[in-house]
């Protein structure tokens, strides 16, 4: 598969992990290492991380300006929201749409 190298033994096979994964223990699986690490976010393939909604970069540690309700383009534009969720609009998602109250700063 994608993550292993298997040979055939006598007794069986083999298999090792690929560059770039490492043996889970607990899974017996192959899973990708990324070594810059994944602060806010989940290694997907080596040196890959996915980030968690409202964070980026490379290691998922920076947290977009968009009130905990929006992504963000990237590490350049912190401030630049893509889509406001749970009923915020504004530029940073900074205010509860209309007929819906309460406070949409800080999530």
């Amino acid at each position: 598969n994608e993550t292993q190298n298997c040979s055939d033994k006598l007794d069986g096979f083999e298999c090792t992990c690929k560059n770039g994964y490492t043996l889970d223990n607990a899974t017996g699986l192959c899973r990708p290492v990324c070594e810059q690490g994944c602060v806010t976010g989940v290694c997907v393939e080596p040196n890959r991380c996915q980030c968690h909604f409202g964070y980026v970069g490379q290691n998922c540690s920076v947290e977009c300006q968009c009130n905990k309700h929006s992504n963000c383009i990237g590490v350049n534009a912190q401030d630049k929201c893509t889509e406001c969720f749970n009923n915020t609009m504004g530029l940073h998602c900074e205010k509860c749409k209309p007929l819906f109250v309460g406070s949409a700063l800080n999530g």
